[in-house]
């Protein structure tokens, strides 16, 4: 008794055309595919160079805060005494502003990376900005941070209460920090207004 295919009303040409189609795929398409799912090689290059960018950030930036002293990388010897801003608060909180900024541009690179904003124009261009990305976070959050010290711009951190166990807590600096990175992360927004601080403090009219 036969039970192949041929009973059920299916040709066997067909099935075998089926199997073919399946199986004996085009390796240059295998390729294609296997291609698309792998970035390009200057991403992962980019992506370790803000990764350690953003590791010697992050333990300035714990130096700065903690001990208000300059130690650059903690992958060279700790100098016996270190460049110390201790007293100056106005200098470290404007290196804390400036370290905040340059994290939170990397924070902007790591989201431009991920979710593949870049993939359309993947060429050494793109990459070059992304690294330079933060530098121009760190410095327009300077410029904030100024801005926000001299009085100019409005900021209500200082008015916040503060915790009775954390007597010594500087929400000053903190919240300043904070909007620092924001500024980084969102330097396109951030410049923008201070664009409009600029007109209306120098009575510039916009056509």
């Amino acid at each position: 008794m036969h039970t192949g295919p041929e009973q059920k009303g299916v040709p066997k040409g067909m099935i075998l055309e089926a199997k073919k189609s399946t199986t004996d795929i085009d390796p240059s398409t295998k390729a294609d595919v296997l291609k698309s799912w792998i970035p390009d090689p200057q991403w992962y290059g980019t992506l370790f160079v803000l990764l350690l960018m953003a590791f010697h950030m992050v333990y300035l930036l714990l130096e700065v805060w903690k001990e208000g002293s300059l130690v650059p990388s903690p992958f060279l010897p700790k100098p016996e005494k270190p460049y110390s801003l201790a007293g100056n608060e106005i200098l470290i909180d404007a290196v804390i502003a400036g370290i905040m900024g340059g994290l939170g541009s990397i924070i902007f690179c790591f989201k431009s990376l991920f979710d593949g904003v870049e993939k359309d124009s993947n060429n050494k261009a793109v990459h070059l900005a992304l690294l330079f990305r933060p530098i121009y976070g760190a410095l327009l959050a300077l410029i904030f941070y100024f801005l926000v010290r001299g009085g100019l711009i409005a900021f209500s951190g200082g008015s916040m209460s503060i915790p009775k166990e954390y007597p010594g807590l500087d929400l000053m600096r903190a919240s300043t920090a904070g909007v620092s990175g924001l500024v980084g992360m969102f330097s396109e927004q951030a410049m923008t207004k201070l664009k409009e601080f600029f007109d209306s403090l120098f009575a510039v009219k916009t056509s």
